[in-house]
C-alpha cells in the first residue's frame, strides 16, 4: 500500500507531512524547507513556477504572480469580498466562464481550483521525492469555517493534481490531533488558530484517543494577510507624507512594501521596534527615492487591536454554541504563526484567564495532525478517533408557490422567528427564507428529515434547492445543489406531510439528499459530494496541471543558479538557461554559491564541526565560504562583513543562548542579514547547536530550522550528529 500524505494547504504557505515509524514528520521540499510559499507564477516564456521560485519572481513581474488564492476559491465574481481582495493584490481577478472569480496570468485565465492544484502538485512531488514512490492519496486540511462549496473546490483541486482525498479535516481539529495524540484523561480545550488568511476557533473534548469537536466558528477574512495590510497601508501613508509620492500605482513597489510589512510583523513579535529600509523604491525628478522609517510595537498593536478583538468575539460565539463559558476551558492551544504576537497572547490570556499553550511548532501542527489521520487510515495508528461537526446549518429554500411546512417540525434550527412564523401560523415560507434541517455544529455522520406538503397538488415537477449557512435568508447562504422530483398528481394529503426530505451525511461529509413520496414510497436522490461543475474545462485543467513544469527547479539567491529535484518529470538539460536578473552594478550576483557562517565565539567547537562539512565543498571549488569571526580582524571589518553577506547566497546561523545574547550579532550582523533577506531573498539556515529558551530561537523558525527545536546538536549522539552533517552537505550540494 502506497503512503498517504497529509497536506496543510494554507493561505500563505503549505506543508506536507507523513506518518512513518510511529510518528508524524514534516517533509522538506526540493529547496530544503519544510514550508512552501503558496505562490504561483507564469513567466513570460509560459513556464510555471510554484513556491519560493514564484515568490522571488514576484520581484520581477508582480502582476503575473498569484498568492492568497485560498481567499478566492469557491467565490463568485459578484461576491462583495472580491473588490476588497482586488484592491490588495497586484494580479488581476476576472470573471470566469462559470461565473466564479478567476485570475489572469500572462493573458490566460486560471480557475482558483487549478491554481490550488498547482500547489497541491508541488506537495505531491515533494512527498514522492522523499518517499521514493508514487503518492495517490492524501488527507487535506481546510479552515473550520470553509463552506461546502470551498471544500468541494479543494477536493476538485486535489483530483486535478492527481490526488484522491480520503478526508478533509478542519485545521483546528488537525492541530488538536497533533497536540493531543497521547492525551490521557478527558479535558475541554479551545484551539485558537490565527493563520495567514483565516481565523478559526474550535472547542473540543479530548481524552483516551477520542477527539470530539463540540463547536467551530471562524472569520474567513481575518488572518496574517489582514495584519500585513494594515502595516502596508501605514507604511504607504508615511511614504506619501514624506515624499508626496503615491505608491498605489507601482506594482513592484507595492509588492516590496507588502513583503516589508510581513517582515515587520514578525520582527515586532520579539522586538520593541522595527526598522524599515527600502532603497530605490521609487523615482522623483529623475532621481531614486529611498524609504526609511521605524515602526514601534505600540504603534503596530494600536493598528491591529480591532482585528484581534474580532477574533475574541468569534471565540465567544464558539463557546456559546458549545454551551460553555470561557472559565470551563481547561487548556487553550495556539496554532498559526500570527499567534506569536504579544498582543494576541495578552488578549487571549485575559479572555480565557489562562496562559495559552504553544509548545509545539505552531506552523507545523496542522500538517502533523493531518499526517496522524493518515496513520489512522493506513492502520498504523489505532488509538485516535475523530468526531467532527458541520460548521454551518444545511437546509432548503422552499418556494412559496410550491410548499408549506407540515405541522410536524423536525430540527427547525436556532432561529426563533421560524417557530413564530411557521409553527404557530403554519403558513408558507417567504421567498428567500432558509429552512435549516441539520443544525450547525451537528456531529457527523448524521441523517435528518423534514416533512413538507405541496401547495399546488396538481403541480408534478418540484425543485428542492439545498443551501448551507447560518443566516435567515438564502441570499446570505451558499447554494450547494438541487434535487428535482416528479410527484403523483392529485395525491391526497398526509397528516404528517406528503413528502419527506432527507439529508444524509456520511463520515467523509458527503451529502446525499433524498425525497420520498410517502403514499407511494417513490424516491429520488442526488449525491452532493465533491464534484464542481467543470464539464469541459475539467479535463483540460488536469492535462495542463500534470504536464511537466519548472516547479522543482531550485533557484538560489540572486544568482539564479538551478538544480533539478529527483521528482522532476522531464529533462531540461538542453534548455537555455534563464537570463540573469537585472541588478545594479554594485549588486552583481556571485559566480558560484557562497555561504556565510555566523556564530558566537563560545561555539567555536561547533563551528569546527560544521566547517568540516563546508570545507569539503570549498576545496572542491563548489562554494565560497565566509566565516564572520575570520573577517572581524583588521581594518574596516564591518564593511568586509557586509560585503561578504552581500555576496552570499546562503547564511548559516549556529543558534545558541550565547549567539542570541551577542551584542555584535544582534546589533550588527542580524540587521544586515535580515535586510539582505528582504531585499533579495538571501536564504537563512538556522541550526540549533545548544539548548536555549524556546521563545528566543523560535523567532528564527520561519526560516525553517535545519534541525527540530527539540533536538539541538548537543543533545544527540555522535552517530546521529554525523548523519545530520551528511544531510547538511546534501542540501548544500543542491544549490551548487
Amino acid at each position: 500500500m502506497s503512503k498517504i500524505i497529509g497536506i496543510d494547504l494554507g493561505t500563505t504557505s503549505a506543508r506536507v507531512a507523513v506518518w512513518e515509524n510511529g510518528s508524524a514528520r514534516i517533509i522538506e521540499n526540493s529547496e530544503g524547507y519544510g514550508t512552501t510559499p503558496c505562490y504561483v507564477a507564469i513567466n513570460e516564456d509560459g513556464e510555471r513556477l510554484v513556491g519560493e521560485a514564484a515568490r522571488r519572481y514576484a520581484l520581477q513581474d508582480p502582476s503575473n504572480v498569484v498568492y492568497a488564492i485560498k481567499r478566492i476559491i469557491g467565490r463568485t465574481f459578484s461576491d462583495p469580498e472580491i473588490p476588497k481582495l482586488q484592491a490588495h493584490v497586484p494580479y488581476l481577478i476576472v470573471e470566469g466562464p462559470d461565473g466564479n472569480a478567476w485570475v489572469r496570468l500572462q493573458g490566460k485565465d486560471y480557475s482558483p481550483v487549478q491554481i490550488s492544484a498547482f500547489i497541491l502538485q508541488k506537495m505531491k512531488m515533494t512527498a514522492e521525492a522523499y518517499l521514493g514512490e508514487p503518492v495517490h492519496q492524501a488527507v487535506v486540511t481546510v479552515p473550520a469555517y470553509f463552506s461546502e462549496v470551498q471544500r468541494i473546490a479543494t477536493k476538485c483541486a486535489a483530483e486535478i493534481a492527481g490526488l484522491n482525498i480520503l478526508r478533509i479535516i478542519a485545521e483546528p481539529t488537525a492541530a488538536a490531533l497533533a497536540y493531543g495524540i497521547r492525551s490521557g484523561p478527558s479535558e475541554t480545550i479551545a484551539i485558537y488558530d490565527l493563520g495567514g488568511g483565516t481565523f478559526d476557533v474550535s472547542i473540543l473534548e479530548i481524552g483516551d484517543g477520542v477527539f470530539e469537536v463540540l463547536s467551530s466558528r471562524g472569520d474567513m477574512m481575518l488572518g496574517g494577510e489582514d495584519l500585513d495590510y494594515l502595516i502596508y497601508k501605514e507604511l504607504g501613508d508615511r511614504f506619501l507624507r514624506q515624499t508626496g509620492i503615491n505608491l498605489s500605482g507601482n506594482a513592484l513597489a507595492r509588492l516590496r512594501l507588502k513583503q516589508a510589512a510581513e517582515d515587520v510583523k514578525i520582527q515586532l513579535s520579539f522586538a520593541e521596534s522595527a526598522r524599515i529600509e527600502l532603497p530605490f523604491i521609487s523615482r522623483q525628478h529623475g532621481q531614486p527615492v529611498h524609504f526609511n522609517t521605524t515602526l514601534t510595537r505600540a504603534e503596530f498593536e494600536q493598528l491591529i487591536s480591532p482585528l484581534i478583538d474580532r477574533s475574541i468575539a468569534v471565540c465567544g460565539l464558539a463557546l456559546n454554541d458549545a454551551g460553555y463559558d470561557s472559565r470551563a476551558i481547561e487548556r487553550v492551544i495556539f496554532v498559526g504563526g500570527s499567534t506569536r504576537m504579544p498582543i494576541v497572547d495578552r488578549k487571549v490570556s485575559q479572555y480565557f484567564a489562562q496562559k495559552p499553550y504553544g509548545g509545539l511548532r505552531r506552523e507545523d501542527a496542522v500538517a502533523l495532525g493531518a499526517a496522524i489521520q493518515c496513520g489512522v487510515f493506513s492502520g498504523e495508528l489505532k488509538d485516535a478517533v475523530l468526531i467532527d461537526v458541520l460548521p454551518r446549518a444545511l437546509g432548503v429554500r422552499i418556494l412559496p408557490d410550491q410548499f408549506r411546512v407540515a405541522g410536524k417540525f423536525v430540527n427547525v434550527g436556532d432561529f426563533p422567528n421560524y417557530r413564530n412564523v411557521f409553527h404557530k401560523e403554519n403558513r408558507a415560507l417567504p421567498q428567500d427564507y432558509f429552512y435549516p434541517i441539520i443544525d450547525s455544529n451537528t456531529s457527523f455522520p448524521t441523517k435528518k428529515i423534514a416533512y413538507l406538503d405541496p401547495v399546488n397538488r396538481n403541480r408534478s415537477r418540484l425543485t428542492f434547492e439545498i443551501f448551507e449557512g447560518t443566516a435567515e435568508s438564502v441570499r446570505k447562504c451558499d447554494f450547494i445543489g438541487k434535487l428535482n422530483f416528479i410527484t403523483t398528481p392529485n395525491m391526497p394529503p398526509h397528516p404528517e406531510g406528503q413528502l419527506e426530505l432527507v439529508l444524509d451525511i456520511d463520515a467523509n461529509k458527503n451529502l446525499n439528499a433524498s425525497v420520498i413520496e410517502r403514499a407511494t414510497n417513490r424516491t429520488e436522490s442526488v449525491l452532493i459530494s465533491g464534484q464542481l461543475d467543470l464539464p469541459d474545462e475539467y479535463d483540460a485543467m488536469k492535462a495542463d496541471t500534470l504536464r511537466s513544469t519548472v516547479t522543482d527547479r531550485v533557484e538560489v539567491g540572486a544568482a539564479g543558479a538551478r538544480s533539478a529535484s529527483p521528482s522532476r518529470t522531464r529533462e531540461v538539460a538542453d534548455e537555455p538557461p534563464p537570463p540573469p536578473p537585472q541588478t545594479a552594478p554594485e549588486e552583481t550576483a556571485p559566480t558560484k554559491p557562497s555561504v556565510f557562517l555566523s556564530y558566537a565565539h563560545e561555539d567555536d567547537a561547533w563551528m569546527l564541526e560544521i566547517y568540516k562539512v563546508l570545507s569539503v565543498l570549498k576545496r572542491a571549488g563548489k562554494i565560497d565560504l565566509w566565516i564572520d569571526k575570520d573577517i572581524r580582524t583588521g581594518e574596516q571589518w564591518e564593511e568586509k562583513i557586509y560585503d561578504a553577506i552581500r555576496k552570499s547566497n546562503t547564511a548559516i546561523l549556529l543558534l545558541s543562548l550565547d549567539f542570541l545574547n551577542s551584542d555584535f550579532i544582534l546589533n550588527d550582523e542580524l540587521p544586515m542579514l535580515m535586510a539582505e533577506h528582504e531585499r533579495r531573498q538571501l536564504a537563512l539556515w538556522p541550526i540549533l547547536v545548544r539548548p536555549c529558551p524556546y521563545e528566543l530561537f523560535d523567532n528564527f523558525s520561519r526560516f525553517q530550522m535545519f534541525n527540530p527545536p527539540e533536538k539541538p546538536l548537543s543533545s544527540i549522539a555522535q552517530a546521529e550528529r554525523e548523519a545530520e552533517f551528511v544531510r547538511l552537505a546534501k542540501q548544500l550540494s543542491q544549490i551548487t
